[in-house]
């Protein structure tokens, strides 16, 4: 991620040839960021007298590593960044070059990477540590009783069946030079006669008389500190070596069943081991020496008797490293299983509603269909008075929409006239009822109908007491005169395709018959297609 994101990290760019999926020696990196080298990595890399002195097998794995790269840099912000850093990454091969088990990891940062740009965090790649500073590797245990690690201190009071305690070799951390030591010590010397009678006279837990002793740090350019700074500094150091040993006393008295100590001391030229002073190895090498030294004399002679690795015809990296094969590529993705496209509606499936004034018709619907939506939802249908009262808001609703202002007292009458027939008809008040199973307003639904794939809304839909199942569609249209019942047939054939695709998709929602109707709000009937 750095080395994408900024092609000016040294460090990172090195880190991308030295990974698995590259794993180029450190020769290799040396002749393509030497010293003082003004060349940037990336540069360097297109550069064929730098890679013509490199091994004919790392110059291939270099080739084969710079062409993802470049490809990579070119998709750069064509993708989310998560995204291209990870395709980047598997056309290098890392989902190869790492155990399964350990591609989790890979997964989790992607994700907090993905996370932290989603939600627009992202700052540029100065980001990058805040993100990994929650980030920690899952573990691997899965049991009741996973393996802990803990520090000594952390351990004290627990017992465990088997203590592991790794790097008994390493110095202790000794702190900075501090600007001033002192320590507050028992007063020295024999107590007079006088002196033990007022001891023997004090008050039972009061503190014995101490002597407080300073020390500054030695002044820059001494060669030696002086000497209550030297009886200071050897004081603490016993001090904190006695504090040592009582740490290496919990560790090794955690262990219930088994106790390993781990631990690597450097070995003289002649083959002899001894552990450096002021670590944990020290204060067991009297019980550990022998095995040792054993052990270090069985290493020099299995190195004496093993070739070494130019020998055996191999470099020095080479057991070294975990890497790719040099011929290494992407395979051959199996073919996608065929998927048939469905052919989109180029056209809404509703014809358009021709009525008295248009545009104002169509905005009377929507405010009609809002009410209703808004009456089935309630705990019971409002009075005709309180319809009546709603006018002036019924008006606002039918000003934003934009009926004129010449209009919005007659739309306004026929908004309060359409929700007043409807709760004073029997057939509206069952349709707008809460008491019907799987009753919804304005209810969503996407499927296939009709060979294509098909988003509808219905205004109405629920499941009666006789188990079957209503898609009702509410129509503000008026009729003035004789002939009701034709002018509903006709209505019934206007919408019979809309009609057709509502019942097809709601027998989707469960085995119940479906039955499809237009309501009238305007005429308190009910037209019913199926």
């Amino acid at each position: 991620t750095r080395a994408l994101c900024h092609l000016a990290d040294r460090t990172a760019w090195l880190a991308v040839l030295r990974a698995p999926w590259c794993g180029v020696s450190l020769a290799t990196l040396t002749r393509l960021s030497a010293r003082g080298d003004s060349r940037l990595v990336c540069e360097a890399l297109r550069e064929p007298a730098r890679l013509d002195g490199c091994p004919a097998e790392e110059r291939a794995r270099l080739e084969r590593v710079t062409r993802a790269l470049e490809e990579g840099l070119s998709r750069r912000d064509c993708l989310p960044l998560a995204d291209w850093v990870e395709g980047v990454w598997m056309s290098l091969g890392a989902a190869d070059a790492y155990p399964p088990e350990e591609l989790r990891h890979a997964a989790a940062f992607f994700d907090a990477l993905s996370e932290c740009t989603a939600s627009g965090e992202w700052r540029g790649i100065g980001t990058l540590d805040s993100v990994l500073t929650s980030l920690y590797a899952q573990p691997q245990a899965r049991t009741a009783r996973p393996v802990q690690v803990l520090t000594i201190h952390g351990a004290k009071g627990l017992e465990f069946d088997h203590v592991l305690v790794p790097s008994l070799d390493r110095d202790r951390n000794r702190g900075r030079e501090p600007l001033l030591r002192w320590l507050d010590l028992p007063r020295a010397g024999e107590p007079s006669s006088a002196a033990s009678a007022a001891a023997d006279a004090s008050i039972p837990g009061e503190p014995e008389e101490t002597d407080l002793i300073m020390a500054p740090a030695p002044v820059i350019g001494d060669e030696e500190p002086g000497e209550v700074n030297a009886f200071l500094r050897g004081l603490t150091a016993r001090r904190a070596a006695n504090e040592q040993v009582r740490l290496l006393y919990v560790a090794a008295t955690r262990a219930r069943r088994s106790l390993h100590l781990y631990a690597a001391p450097p070995v003289r030229a002649d083959g002899s081991v001894a552990p450096r002073p002021r670590t944990l190895l020290m204060s067991l090498w009297q019980a550990l020496a022998s095995g040792f030294e054993a052990s270090s004399r069985e290493a020099v002679e299995g190195v004496a008797r093993d070739p070494a690795p130019e020998a055996r015809g191999g470099s020095p990296a080479a057991g070294l490293l975990r890497r790719l094969v040099p011929d290494w590529s992407p395979p051959d993705l199996p073919p996608g299983p065929p998927l048939t496209h469905l052919p989109l509606a180029q056209r809404s499936l509703e014809p358009p509603e021709f009525s008295w004034v248009g545009e104002t018709a169509r905005h009377i619907g929507t405010v009609v269909h809002a009410a209703l939506q808004a009456c089935a939802a309630a705990a019971e249908l409002p009075s005709p008075a309180v319809l009546q009262a709603r006018a002036t808001a019924y008006r606002e609703q039918l000003r934003r929409h934009g009926v004129p202002e010449s209009d919005l007292a007659g739309a306004a009458a026929l908004v309060v006239e359409a929700l007043t027939r409807t709760v004073a008809d029997d057939t509206g008040r069952w349709i707008l009822s809460s008491r019907h199973g799987e009753a919804a307003s304005e209810l969503a639904l996407t499927g296939i109908a009709g060979g294509r794939l098909t988003s509808v809304v219905i205004d109405r839909s629920f499941v009666d007491e006789a188990g079957t199942r209503w898609v009702i569609d509410f129509k503000t249209s008026r009729h003035e005169g004789g002939r009701l019942e034709e002018f509903i047939g006709q209505e019934l054939e206007r919408y019979r395709g809309q009609l057709e695709v509502y019942a097809a998709l709601a027998r989707g929602l469960g085995p119940q018959p479906v039955r499809a109707a237009l309501y009238f709000p305007l005429l308190g009937v009910l037209g019913k297609y199926q």
